[in-house]
């Protein structure tokens, strides 16, 4: 069996260091979108995420409008689990993040960010309500008719299917059914497209890409082997 030499190692170790330190709780953003579901029709519509740290510093969602109603309003906030995976509705509701009109968005999906990296960061402390389930880190992201007249036209888009990070055993909730994640078939539901993670002294809610560390790690780990093909016999 052959032995890997100390510089991959440490390299690797190195690399995969600096890609752990992430706190992406969800993001299905950089998969295919399968479609939309409207608020005003299918809403409340939520989707889970589990959050060990029990700390929220940026959210991002993906709307859309159709148009129906430029004076429609939802609103996003973050609710609890009743430790069922069911959302608690407006009893478990966490954090506001803030409302959107309808007037702001148009057909093209549009990316809709509360909180961010560094000063912007939200700093949400989860079950400071103190009505969060005992042991249950799981939490949702919802989206809520506030229209003040008739339904909204926002629409949330959803995914092709349960790809993505920290997507595949999550639930997607609406038209008050929940259903686990999928590809819509056989009893699942395509996700709804968001991002939730505690990034705020870093690259908010974004899968970090290699950071220095990591590419000198990469670099590492390619000297490694280019020493070891040199020292390898030609056959």
């Amino acid at each position: 069996m052959s032995r890997i030499p100390a510089l991959i190692a440490g390299a690797l170790t190195l690399s995969v260091a600096t890609g752990a330190n992430a706190a992406v709780f969800y993001n299905n953003l950089g998969v295919a979108i399968g479609g939309q579901d409207s608020t005003g029709v299918h809403g409340p519509q939520y989707a889970s995420f589990t959050d060990a740290s029990l700390t929220v510093d940026t959210v991002q969602v993906l709307l859309s409008n159709t148009g129906s109603n430029l004076a429609g309003d939802v609103q996003v906030g973050i609710y609890d689990d009743d430790g069922n995976n069911i959302p608690n509705g407006g009893g478990g509701l966490e954090a506001i993040l803030g409302t959107v009109n309808d007037s702001s968005l148009s057909a093209t999906p549009s990316l809709i960010t509360f909180g961010g990296a560094g000063v912007n960061a939200l700093g949400i402390s989860l079950c400071g309500t103190g009505s969060c389930v005992t042991g249950d880190d799981r939490f949702w992201i919802g989206l809520s008719d506030v229209s003040p007249a008739g339904s909204t036209g926002i629409a949330w888009q959803f995914a092709t299917d349960a790809t993505g990070l920290g997507v595949a055993g999550e639930f997607t909730n609406f038209n008050a059914n929940t259903l686990p994640n999928g590809d819509g078939s056989g009893a699942t539901a395509q996700p709804f497209m968001m991002c939730v993670s505690a990034n705020g002294a870093g690259r908010a809610c974004e899968v970090p890409e290699p950071s220095s560390y990591g590419i000198i790690g990469l670099g590492l780990i390619g000297l490694g082997l280019l020493h070891g093909m040199r020292r390898r016999p030609r056959s």
